[in-house]
């Protein structure tokens, strides 16, 4: 049995008793009991059931709490705790995905879960409200490394755009990392952002080496990307002839 947590998929193996305690009124004064806890164990995203030969993976968007059973396991749904006092969510949805699949990998168990969490829509129309016609696939970012995981793409306060990588597979991974337009500079960075190397990008593209499970954060000069600076008082003239625009009179 598999499972994710942030930034990996691993084996698992749900066993122990846990004991977990309640009131029986005000949390305070009241008197308490016990409830056996057994086998718990989490997926953020995903549990995948797999044999030598085939397997069957779950995927959710939220119920992350499991117990192990023999030759399988149990889902929380929902549940009340009467440490939450009155607290209650009587209208809930929930959404859920099988996946019968051949012997996956790692990255494959992890991909299925974040494109059923992170699905993506662009409609795009011109002024007419008709749709230009677009290619079949394309994204501003793009890895070549299956076992790459992109999780992060992002603006810092400088206007750097930042990329955030991990290894999920447990091996090492060269990937190019490519762009929608050209990359002038890229480096590596720490968690606090400061430059830890610099890398050496090629027209739209910068290759990145990963160590098994390695997490990367890159900050990269993205032409396309670049935040474009405005003088404000060049645009008075919009925001001061908006804000004198006649209503309409009232009828008496």
């Amino acid at each position: 049995m598999y499972s994710d947590y942030p930034f990996a998929v691993d084996s698992i193996d749900p066993h122990g008793v846990y004991q977990k305690k309640y009131p029986t009124g005000d949390w305070m004064t009241s008197k308490q009991f016990f409830e056996q806890v057994k086998a718990p164990f989490t997926g953020l995203n995903l549990v995948d059931l797999e044999d030598t030969h085939r397997g069957l993976l779950l995927v959710h968007n939220g119920n992350e709490g499991f117990f192990g059973e023999p030759g399988g396991y149990r889902q929380v749904l929902s549940m009340y705790d009467s440490w939450d006092e009155s607290y209650w969510e009587r209208v809930q949805t929930m959404a859920f995905a099988f996946v019968p699949h051949a012997r996956y990998a790692h990255h494959d168990r992890l991909n299925a879960a974040l494109d059923f969490n992170r699905s993506l829509l662009a409609v795009a129309s011109d002024a007419a409200g008709e749709k230009p016609e677009l290619p079949p696939q394309q994204s501003f970012l793009d890895i070549d490394a299956p076992n790459a995981v992109l999780s992060a793409f992002y603006r810092e306060i400088d206007g750097a755009p930042t990329v955030r990588l991990y290894e999920v597979d447990g091996r090492s991974a060269d990937v190019r990392l490519s762009s929608l337009g050209n990359m002038a500079a890229a480096s590596e960075v720490n968690l606090l952002g400061d430059r830890v190397s610099s890398l050496a990008p090629a027209g739209d593209s910068v290759k990145v080496h990963l160590r098994p499970h390695e997490i990367v954060t890159l900050k990269l000069d993205l032409v396309k990307a670049r935040k474009q600076w405005r003088n404000l008082d060049s645009y008075r003239n919009v925001w001061v002839e908006s804000g004198k625009k006649e209503h309409p009179q009232k009828p008496k």
